[in-house]
């Protein structure tokens, strides 16, 4: 529909291209829009997902001029079903490699931007993930520089049940336990913990005896913590 110029694409603000080729996937399709990207400051977002404001973009930029020495900017995001309607908030949080080994991809994609020199001195995306290469990337980026949080909400991440997230947890697992054991990181995978935690005992546990559930946890995770690769 793009290419027939039935459905128009506007970019607020922003130069704006668009291309259509065959390629081995999403990790390849996005190193090759970095290599024609003409900034100093990148970012991608899906199709499902979107930028909430075009102060966004005067948000990121005036954080990296005023923290030159931060090369990546995670901000906060906002969780959508697939109607647009508000589920939660997810707060940015102070993060580096090592808590991204033991508590996965904690860092909200469509809300973090990072300078043009960190992603090729990380060495870009790795072409042979199709699920965590974020994570990849991420912790690469993490041994390289500074993370600096933003509390701003920057975006919104559609949560729905055919999106990829949802489609293709276990391809995700998969190869999350493979970055795990490049970079030594826990050998029990979170999302099989947030599975756990999804049970009904949990919540009755959180809401009717918090300090034994806070407590459980924070000793649970620290026994976790000795297991890796």
């Amino acid at each position: 529909m793009i290419k027939s110029k039935k459905f128009v694409c506007r970019c607020r603000g922003l130069g704006f291209s668009w291309w259509s080729q065959k390629d081995n996937g999403q990790s390849e399709a996005l190193n090759n829009a970095f290599g024609r990207a003409k900034g100093d400051i990148m970012a991608w977002i899906n199709s499902d997902d979107y930028y909430n404001d075009v102060k966004v973009f005067q948000i990121v930029r005036d954080n990296f001029l005023a923290h030159s020495d931060f090369d990546l900017i995670c901000g906060s995001g906002k969780i959508i079903d697939g109607s647009g309607r508000e589920k939660n908030i997810c707060k940015a949080v102070d993060v580096d490699g090592g808590i991204l080994l033991k508590r996965g991809c904690v860092i909200f994609q469509p809300s973090t931007f990072f300078t043009k020199k960190i992603f090729y001195d990380a060495g870009a995306i790795n072409e042979d993930l199709h699920y965590a290469f974020d994570l990849d990337l991420w912790i690469r980026i993490l041994q390289r520089t500074k993370c600096l949080k933003v509390d701003d909400v920057l975006s919104s991440f559609r949560e729905w049940e055919n999106s990829k997230s949802f489609t293709s947890t276990e391809y995700f697992i998969l190869e999350e336990k493979f970055i795990a054991k490049k970079y030594g990181g826990n050998v029990i995978n979170i999302r099989s913990i947030q599975k756990l935690r999804q049970l009904a005992i949990f919540d009755w546990l959180k809401k009717y005896f918090p300090f034994f559930y806070n407590t459980g946890r924070k000793y649970f995770y620290l026994l976790i913590d000795h297991f890796k690769y």
